[in-house]
């Protein structure tokens, strides 16, 4: 739409100077006409008149009759111009607008004014006979050989005028080609540009749905850098930069967490006897139950192989006992169905170990090797149990 509001604006621009340029055309014709009958009418006049033959059929003898520049140049107007309808040129005199057989109109009166204003020519695009004219008058001057008839004149002064009337239907031709050329011109680049904008826009769809693409890969990358695929909790990547940063609060603001490490007893045996599958299956079940006994706030993630670690934001040690006993008893009573088998289900225990952050903690790997460590001697002491390594 502003494509072709585009092309058709500057179509209607160039239209107008189409027309600007024929009717300069048609002002530089006009001028022509102008300056070929005044070198005539000087030329007469430096010659003082001249002699044509009689067209008197009576007299005996060959005759000559004087005729003036003024009547030269308006008959070679007529037998110029008589014949092409459109073009026209006479010589009018100041001093003999009255005696005219064909006197000036209107608008060559006007325009005499004009001139005897000092302008030294007129001109107008106007209807004249039913038709659209170009309507020029240059200013006659008095030279030098005029004063030889016009005593009271003197050299400069404006004696009348030469009118040209031209249509510019002669033009009409020149202005249809060259419309049909801009026409075709303009229609080309409206093609083109509907159809660059055509590729565009199809380039434009292309990146787009390949930023599209991109943007769902990068959404899966990150997913897959931060989510466990087999469990579908958090991974030890995002549990690490967790737990920087509640240890950076810890520090600042002495808001303190518990890490809990978990792992499930005797999980081998289960893979040997069972096999991986039903394995995997065992790890799908703790993360699903486990993630119903977690806060929003807290960070549940699969550590590595069957090690589960859970970080509990802002959690006095008291409490975060209390949480880890009661995610033991909620395993310890879990049924785990068996895939292929569903009337078969097995069981499992996990240990656990606990710790909190302390004053002189410097890095996150104090915190989990102390949990780690209660961890294990849970497992030493019998499995199933919840230790705290303070």
């Amino acid at each position: 739409m502003v494509l072709t509001c585009a092309v058709f604006l500057f179509y209607v621009l160039d239209s107008r100077r189409e027309k600007k340029f024929i009717e300069e055309l048609a002002l530089s014709q006009a001028r022509s006409v102008f300056q070929k009958d005044l070198r005539l009418y000087r030329w007469i006049s430096q010659q003082g008149g001249i002699y044509i033959r009689s067209t008197d059929t009576n007299a005996s003898h060959e005759a000559f009759t004087f005729v003036n520049p003024t009547e030269i140049v308006d008959h070679v107007n007529e037998d110029s111009f008589g014949s092409k309808g459109g073009l026209q040129g006479r010589l009018i005199h100041l001093h003999r607008l009255e005696n005219l057989p064909n006197p000036p109109d209107a608008w060559e009166k006007e325009a005499l004014a004009k001139l005897s204003a000092n302008q030294h020519e007129v001109y107008d695009f106007n209807p004249y006979e039913g038709k659209e004219h170009l309507r020029f008058m240059g200013a006659l001057v008095v030279d030098e050989s005029c004063l030889k008839c016009h005593h009271e004149m003197h050299k400069g002064d404006v004696k009348g005028g030469i009118s040209v009337s031209l249509s510019l239907e002669n033009y009409d031709e020149i202005a249809q080609k060259r419309a049909q050329y801009s026409l075709w011109i303009y229609g080309f680049f409206w093609i083109c540009g509907l159809v660059s904008l055509g590729v565009a826009m199809a380039y434009l769809v292309r990146l787009l749905r390949k930023h599209h693409l991109l943007v769902e890969e990068s959404d899966e990358l990150r997913l897959l850098n931060q989510i466990d695929p087999l469990t579908n909790v958090s991974n030890r990547r995002v549990f690490e930069r967790w737990l920087e940063e509640k240890m950076t609060l810890y520090k600042t603001h002495r808001l303190s967490s518990c890490m809990i490490m978990m792992d499930i007893d005797f999980f081998k045996k289960v893979n040997d006897t069972y096999g991986h599958l039903v394995g995997d299956e065992v790890l799908i079940a703790l993360a699903n139950r486990m993630k119903h006994y977690v806060r929003d706030n807290d960070c549940l993630v699969r550590f590595g192989g069957e090690e589960f670690a859970l970080l509990l934001f802002n959690t006095s040690a008291k409490r975060g006992y209390i949480i880890a006993e009661r995610l033991r008893r909620m395993v310890e009573a879990l049924k785990i169905s068996l895939p292929h088998h569903p009337s078969a289900c097995i069981s499992v225990t996990m240990s656990f170990g606990m710790s909190t952050f302390l004053n002189y903690d410097t890095t996150i790997e104090n915190i989990i090797s102390r949990a780690d460590k209660a961890m294990y001697l849970a497992k030493k002491e019998g499995r199933n149990r919840v230790k705290i390594e303070l």
